[in-house]
């Protein structure tokens, strides 16, 4: 049943919609698919089961759109609550430290900055007129160094981050990868 519901999906649409945070619109067939959903539970009431089921298949289809296992992926109710969760799960120590850069939003920065009660320190790669090559977030990286946490698509001016080269940097260096 699952493996034929994912080839239905798959068949139906080219086009895939992640949400873009906060300040984005939803498209009209989000909007859609949320009320009928809504509508459906007012008149039958919650079915976990099928929640999980739908959730499964999300899990799957962004899988091969990501090019990673469904196991890896995980829901969380906003980007905040999933970068407070990663930074809490991972085992720092006192005298770690994680990098991020000095333009990102504040989601992604007083997560780390509140790991400091622990010892952990947070380093900023600085920008240059905006941009953020690997090499500041290399010369910031040391043996201490747990995590590289740096946004895709910056907020504050739209900046793309190469994360290609960046998480190979990080693999090379057995960091996290946030």
């Amino acid at each position: 049943m699952l493996n034929e519901k994912i080839q239905e999906i798959r068949n139906k649409s080219e086009v895939y919609y992640l949400n873009t945070a906060a300040m984005s619109l939803s498209p009209p067939c989000v909007e859609k698919a949320v009320t009928k959903y809504y509508k459906e539970r007012e008149r039958r009431g919650p079915n976990f089961s099928e929640y999980w089921n739908k959730a499964d298949i999300l899990r799957e289809l962004l899988g091969e759109k990501l090019h990673c296992s469904a196991k890896e992926i995980m829901f969380t109710q906003s980007t905040s609550m999933g970068i407070n969760l990663v930074a809490g799960m991972i085992p720092f120590e006192p005298g770690d430290n994680v990098v991020i850069t000095d333009i990102e939003f504040p989601s992604n920065v007083y997560p780390w900055m509140n790991l400091k009660n622990r010892g952990v320190a947070t380093r900023f790669a600085k920008n240059k007129n905006g941009a953020l090559g690997l090499e500041e977030i290399q010369k910031l990286c040391d043996n201490h160094t747990k995590a590289v946490s740096i946004s895709w698509v910056q907020a504050t001016n739209g900046y793309i981050a190469n994360l290609k080269e960046i998480g190979s940097f990080c693999r090379e260096r057995n960091l996290f990868r946030c």
